[in-house]
């Protein structure tokens, strides 16, 4: 654009906007999306309020917003970033999870809305060369630039300078190791500059020490505190005591429905629950509906909760203050008890819904191992075998499980030295070869030796005709091998999902095809399935198990909680299979514990299991976790469906 004294003269001496940024919204806004058309609104929503007239605030310089689901906190952005282009024109750096996510978010949501708002419209660059410069990654309006970019585009960022700087979802923003600073720091950093930088972060959290629960504690945090209908004492809405991280105030109004929902089995009635949940009032213990949100929310205060750093403004708001029927209370409360009683858990539910970082809220209690009598295996029953192996003595671990639909169980766990003596515990439990496990990642010896060991169990098939040799299985995904047998696992420290080529979906395993005897003369004659899965993902679903969440009956032998030999079972006496005891096996299934690590590289942090201490024994976890991965794999159980 060219600079003209005009335009100096426009900018330099323009008229202060008196109208406040949540009116000028409410009389020049207008959204032209297929389900959300119309003018901005801020009935059933006046807590969008303060947070939108703090971007004409000078003295704010750093402004997080923490919401829930379905609250608007995008159309929020989408209404700050358009007063800011006729009133406070300058560059913006629009930050997302990804550069498609932010091209599409652009095309179909930003750039309609501002063809839309006359306010904006007239400032839409139009004719000859200039139209181009209204493009989805970069909008040139009025004085005003927008570049849209994603945090898994590192160079886009550190070369944009702006004046402001919006991260939009920054909790999922790119954790890739790559030497340099993270995405959302990156970000920051154009401002620096800026005579009055302004910086907006909003994200669901995820846990305690993630980046947008850090930004938000620099802030005076403030939350939405509102008259109760019936004493007009005031309050603030929680989920209950126990799943908060908020130091308690004793002005919290908690969730609470009918305790006769709950039927003689133990399972709720979800359509009581639904119609009787309320928030409870502190003070007068009356009942407050979802009729009652509105009016409360209009009377309703921001009320700061800590000392903040300098130039720092933040808010909290959890779904409970939604208007939608999704997020009415009864659908909460509904919400809430499927979660529960999934063996994912309640963390979605927390970081989504309550708007609060994950802090196991879920299991404060006292975890209780389940210990059953052993089961006796039948036909219905599938047994799995799975083996850890070690550089040094003993050489192997293995447990041993029995899995059917919604129940599973360890019935042996133990070690011992030799390829045969492991051979010897499949043909005695006359386990099929296809059902045998075995870590093809460890240590220092090669992954080639497993891989040949395990071509001496099985089957050769034609190409293409291979499925299990277990009686009712399906029919292995994504391998095209001549071998059915021992099967080389590879666990992925991480959560990483593989897309299933036939139905779409993303799954946490994948079998990939390779060839045993690579390097060697019989290099291209075989093709083997290695079964690799994302060990953090169904370490998660382990713990869920063990402490009784999902609804799925985990439990553990009675005679491995002791320490004995299975009933019946009589191994060779030249053998040095070892089962292990009581102690040794609840020290290895304690060996791991989930903790935050923090990238050397970006600064970001990740939760992942990790061992308790790089001493401690956990051969036997690996191996029962191994359990879990291949007995889902093979539909012995199911989990909820992955999106």
């Amino acid at each position: 654009m060219k600079v003209t004294a005009k335009i100096l003269r426009e900018r330099l001496f323009h008229d202060i906007p008196k109208q406040s940024v949540s009116d000028w919204c409410q009389e020049n806004l207008l959204f032209d999306e297929p389900d959300n058309r119309g003018p901005f609104r801020l009935l059933g929503r006046e807590y969008i309020r303060e947070p939108l007239d703090a971007w004409s605030d000078n003295s704010i310089k750093d402004w997080v917003a923490v919401f829930g689901t379905q609250l608007g906190k995008t159309s929020m952005l989408m209404g700050g970033t358009a007063w800011a282009i006729v009133n406070k024109p300058r560059r913006t750096l629009w930050v997302m999870p990804t550069v498609s996510l932010a091209a599409k978010f652009s095309r179909t949501r930003e750039m309609p809305m501002l063809r839309k708002c006359k306010a904006t419209r007239d400032l839409i660059p139009t004719g000859g060369q200039r139209r181009h410069d209204f493009k989805t990654l970069e909008m040139q309006i009025g004085y005003a630039i927008i570049d849209f970019t994603g945090s898994n585009s590192p160079s886009n960022i550190s070369s944009t300078p702006c004046a402001c700087v919006v991260q939009d979802e920054m909790e999922k923003f790119d954790a890739k190791d790559t030497g340099e600073a993270d995405a959302s720091n990156l970000a920051d950093q154009r401002t620096k500059n800026a005579a009055n930088a302004f910086r907006a972060k909003t994200s669901s959290p995820a846990m305690i020490d993630g980046k947008i629960w850090k930004a938000l504690s620099k802030t005076d945090l403030r939350r939405r505190f509102a008259p109760c209908p019936h004493c007009q004492k005031l309050v603030v809405f929680i989920w209950n005591k126990q799943y908060t991280v908020f130091k308690l105030t004793s002005e919290e109004a908690i969730v609470r429905w009918d305790n006769e929902a709950k039927r003689a089995d133990g399972t709720w009635d979800l359509d009581r629950v639904e119609r009787s949940a309320a928030f409870i009032c502190p003070h007068c213990q009356a009942r407050i509906l979802d009729s009652h949100k509105t009016w409360m929310d209009r009377n309703g205060i921001w009320r700061p909760t800590q000392e903040a750093a300098q130039g720092w403004r933040g808010w909290h708001l959890p779904s409970l203050w939604g208007n939608s029927p999704e997020t009415s209370v009864g659908k909460l409360a509904v919400k809430f008890l499927q979660a529960k009683n999934s063996l994912e858990g309640l963390q979605g539910f927390i970081n989504g819904d309550l708007a609060e970082p994950y802090m196991a809220q879920d299991t404060a209690g006292e975890r209780k191992e389940l210990v059953t009598a052993r089961i006796e295996v039948s036909d219905t029953w599938k047994q799995v075998l799975t083996i850890d192996c070690q550089a040094q003595s003993p050489r192997f671990w293995y447990a041993r499980g029995v899995w059917k639909d919604d129940a599973g169980q360890i019935v042996e766990a133990g070690s011992c030295e030799q390829w045969d003596e492991l051979r010897t515990i499949q043909t005695t439990h006359k386990i099929p070869d296809v059902l045998v496990g075995i870590d093809s990642g460890y240590g220092a010896i090669s992954d080639a030796e497993v891989y040949k060991n395990c071509t001496q169990y099985g089957q050769f098939l034609p190409k293409n005709t291979m499925k299990t040799l277990a009686s009712g299985l399906k029919e292995i995904r994504g391998a095209s091998t001549m071998f059915a047998g021992w099967m080389p696992c590879q666990s992925m420290p991480t959560k990483k999902l593989w897309k299933n080529k036939e139905s779409g979906l993303l799954e946490p395993f994948n079998i990939q095809s390779i060839d045993p005897f690579i390097g060697t003369a019989n290099a291209g004659q075989l093709d083997m399935p290695l079964f690799q899965f994302a060990a953090d993902y169904f370490e998660d679903i382990l713990d869920n198990m063990r402490k009784g969440v999902g609804g799925f009956k985990f439990s553990v032998s009675d005679e491995v909680n002791k320490g004995l030999v299975p009933v019946g079972v009589v191994y060779p006496h030249t053998s040095h299979i070892k089962v292990a005891s009581e102690e040794d096996f609840w020290k290895h299934m304690n060996g791991h514990i989930k903790a935050a690590v923090q990238s050397k590289f970006s600064g970001m942090i990740k939760h992942q299991w990790i061992k308790r201490h790089s001493r401690w024994p956990d051969h036997i976890l690996d191996c029962v976790r191994d359990q879990v991965a291949l007995a889902n794999f093979y539909g012995f159980f199911k989990i909820n469906q992955i999106h």
